[in-house]
């Protein structure tokens, strides 16, 4: 009655994301007068084991931190930007030529540096503050404008970007395997005992509440599969095309 779940093709974020559908629709559930409390407390067991596996149960903390330091170095950036503007129309000469010079720079990196991916955006301002640390003409500008401090900040901000960045990455590089291959087995083995109660409750009282169970689960088990699947496929024909570029 239950779709079969191709753990096989499923990646772990895959079957981790699917898995906790599956909770959150039993959940909103009466679990305790429809007999299925325990087998979704056994679950729970394996289902954070694997969050912890993968790093998703600290990923939601570290993105909070990844969002806000990226608002801080685009904050720096854009009020160097407004800052360069202002200067430009100060009747000063020597303050109009310094700003024209780093803005110049600022122009060939980027003038919406700050509007890209977190990627792009980290690589253009690395290489925009090697200039402006490397450059004589821009090293001179950021002198007479007393652009320093703000230039700075620039620098500390992207740093602090890119610690947490790197940080995250780390983190999930670095958690072993054999832990979610021994979650994945364990979420399999309690997921099916979860589902067997359902079903086998449906069947012996034929309560609609069951049977809007299994149709909800059903729902997302055949999309996740549909989603794995797509993707290898769309792996399979890449690496046909790969192939046949270099015969």
């Amino acid at each position: 009655m239950f779709e079969k779940i191709n753990y096989r093709n499923l990646g772990n974020t895959e079957t981790y994301n699917l898995i906790k559908t599956i909770v959150a629709i039993v959940s909103g559930a009466d679990t305790e007068p429809l007999k299925f409390k325990v087998w979704l407390d056994k679950l729970s067991v394996p289902f954070k084991k694997l969050e912890v596996s993968i790093g998703l149960d600290r990923g939601s903390e570290k993105t909070e931190l990844i969002r806000e330091a990226d608002d801080i170095r685009d904050s720096c950036f854009k009020a160097i930007k407004a800052y360069l503007e202002a200067c430009k129309l100060r009747n000063n000469e020597t303050w109009q030529n310094a700003a024209g010079v780093l803005w110049r720079i600022i122009e060939n990196h980027g003038l919406l540096i700050h509007n890209e991916s977190y990627s792009k955006e980290s690589s253009l301002l690395d290489n925009l503050i090697i200039e402006l640390d490397t450059n004589e003409e821009a090293k001179v500008a950021i002198a007479s404008l007393q652009l320093t401090d703000w230039h700075n900040e620039l620098k500390t901000a992207q740093q602090s970007f890119l610690s947490l960045w790197n940080e995250r990455r780390d983190e999930r590089i670095s958690k072993p395997t054999s832990e979610s291959i021994e979650a994945r087995k364990e979420i399999k083995t309690s997921t099916a005992y979860l589902l067997q109660s359902i079903e086998l409750n449906y069947i012996s009282s034929g309560d609609e509440t069951y049977l809007n169970l299994i149709d909800g689960i059903n729902d997302e088990i055949k999309s996740a599969n549909a989603i794995a699947k797509a993707r290898i496929t769309r792996r399979k024909n890449n690496e046909e095309l790969s192939e046949d570029s270099e015969l």
